[in-house]
């Protein structure tokens, strides 16, 4: 048996599980990433908003806002030489209040691989005699 899952984003809403209060599903693929490429994170939210975005070491190494049209969405990150060889990205999704509304508010995270082949160490042994003894 074969099972897959698609996520659509666009701006129109979406029925989407509520997991709890406080978060949101990420999802990302599990491959490393190389600097140059952008992470692509899919995101299921009972709302959209305004998402600020952090990638995180020891230290904040960047931060972006990306609108979010429906409960939906795509954020893609630059990944950059600096992120490597991990880093986290956070989001913290915000949908203002208004007159008749409370402002509501997500957190979710990911964990990113991210390979630096200039920086691999090529590792081939070299024998000094070809010869071999049995035991």
């Amino acid at each position: 048996m074969v099972s897959d899952e698609t996520t659509v984003t666009g701006e129109k809403p979406a029925q989407l599980p509520v997991v709890n209060e406080t978060t949101f599903k990420i999802d990302r693929r599990a491959e490393p990433f190389l600097p140059g490429e952008k992470a692509a994170f899919t995101i299921q939210a009972p709302f959209g908003g305004v998402a600020w975005v952090s990638v995180e070491t020891d230290e904040v190494l960047d931060t972006l806002l990306v609108p979010v049209k429906g409960n939906a969405g795509r954020i893609e990150v630059p990944i950059k030489e600096n992120y490597a060889p991990n880093a986290t990205v956070s989001i913290y999704l915000v949908k203002p209040g208004g007159e008749n509304e409370l402002p509501l508010e997500r957190f979710a995270y990911s964990e990113i691989d991210v390979r630096r082949p200039d920086r691999e160490l090529k590792v081939a042994p070299h024998l000094a005699s070809n010869d071999r003894e049995t035991g």
